[in-house]
């Protein structure tokens, strides 16, 4: 029994020497083969056991900054690459990389300003340039964004990202067509890019190339057939070019993926009033108004719809709805003088006119509909007058009304 526990006891002690033999150089390359694999967590195990080895190490500790970065774990990291710079103030790297994991805790500024130290170790460094980029972006300070873009692009001039980050600051500014313009050479640069053909379609439908608009809707639709945002603006620009049958497919298809989106119910009651098809419209602001109660111009355009059906007192309470969330809103005004208009109302309708002009004095229409009711009642010169101002604001019906009324 003596014999077997010496030998036991040998072993244990043979265990413990082979276990202190691993060196420091072991554990930097067993962390690193971890790096490799993926195994950041075990990374990080292995370069603090080389850090317990040799405190001093600047590659250690910005090994273990490197992994905790890997696994999201930013403030851990950052308090490494603050180690590194107190070992070495030299290592740029260490900026740039500190500054990398100060943008994922959203510290844009301290990590614009890492960016900034970056670059003064190395003035050509195109990637401290964007990053920083991207902090004044997350900030909404554009213009300095599209600076540093400006910058990262001047110093490679086929950096994609750049391109595409530029373009996205651009149209922020509404700049759109310097916007679609960087969009299109971050296409040109890489055609699957799915932001960048979304974006250069939001710019053209900005600018009115609704047709090309669609186009990359299309694109975008292909690269990545869930994208419920590309279906939505694709409906908007397929309602520009009066496919409105098209449009209500698109809105459908992002009411299956989103069913509480309240726009996408009014968008969609939209087009069907161009279709006439106003009971179904009536339906989608009703659902829209349920999601959000306060939707003041769905119950503007249910209104609109009940007064296409000849419901006259249900239009009127929309548009009442309507005005007491909105009180300034001048459609809805000029809206419900319309309906007291049909209605022969005319001094009712005189009073809603007077608020929708008040409120929205380039409406030619309001001018133009005053006028009419005015003329109802026998006030001739009052209505002329009101005609004359509605066929300077381009109101051709205006000028019809002033030959036949006005020229007696």
């Amino acid at each position: 029994m003596k014999k077997i526990l010496l030998i036991f006891i040998a072993l244990l002690m043979t265990g413990i020497v082979f276990g202190q033999t691993k060196t420091f150089d072991d554990w930097l390359e067993s962390a690193k083969v971890k790096s490799k694999s993926g195994d950041h967590s075990g990374a990080v195990n292995d370069y603090s056991k080389a850090i317990e080895l040799d405190a001093k190490s600047v590659t250690a500790w910005f090994g273990r900054a490197y992994e905790r970065y890997q696994n999201k774990n930013y403030y851990s990291s950052i308090e490494d690459y603050n180690k590194v710079l107190e070992l070495d103030p030299e290592e740029y790297n260490a900026f740039f990389n500190r500054g990398l994991a100060k943008y994922g805790n959203k510290d844009y500024t301290a990590a614009a300003l890492d960016f900034s130290k970056a670059i003064v170790y190395n003035s050509q460094d195109h990637e401290a340039y964007y990053n920083r980029g991207l902090c004044k972006r997350k900030q909404e300070k554009y213009d300095e964004a599209i600076s540093d873009y400006d910058k990262s692009i001047m110093i490679k001039v086929d950096y994609q990202n750049a391109y595409y980050a530029r373009g996205f600051c651009k149209e922020k500014v509404k700049d759109y067509i310097g916007a679609k313009m960087d969009y299109t050479t971050s296409i040109g640069l890489d055609e699957t890019d799915i932001d960048s053909w979304f974006g250069r379609a939001y710019c053209k439908y900005q600018l009115g190339e609704y047709a090309s608009s669609l186009t990359d809707y299309n694109k975008t639709l292909i690269l990545d057939p869930e994208y419920t945002d590309a279906f939505f603006n694709r409906a908007l620009a397929k309602d520009k070019v009066q496919d409105y049958t098209g449009a209500i497919e698109d809105y459908s298809v992002v009411l299956a993926k989103t069913p509480t989106d309240h726009e996408a119910y009014y968008n969609r009651g939209l087009a069907k009033d161009a279709l006439e098809l106003y009971s179904a419209a009536i339906d989608d602001y009703t659902k829209a108004i349920n999601i959000k109660a306060d939707y003041f111009k769905a119950y503007n355009a249910r209104g609109y719809a009940k007064d296409k059906l000849k419901n006259y007192g249900g239009a009127i309470a929309d548009y009442d709805k309507c005005l007491e969330i909105a009180p300034s809103y001048a459609n809805a005004f000029a809206n419900r003088g319309y309906v007291k208009y049909e209605q022969k109302d005319y001094t009712g309708a005189i009073d809603d006119y007077d608020k929708a002009i008040l409120y929205s004095p380039e409406s030619s229409s309001s001018w133009n509909n005053r006028g009419l009711a005015k003329y109802y009642l026998d006030l001739k010169t009052e209505a002329c007058a009101d005609w004359e101002k509605a066929k300077e604001l381009g109101s051709s019906i205006a000028g019809s009304n002033i030959t036949k009324f006005c020229k007696e």
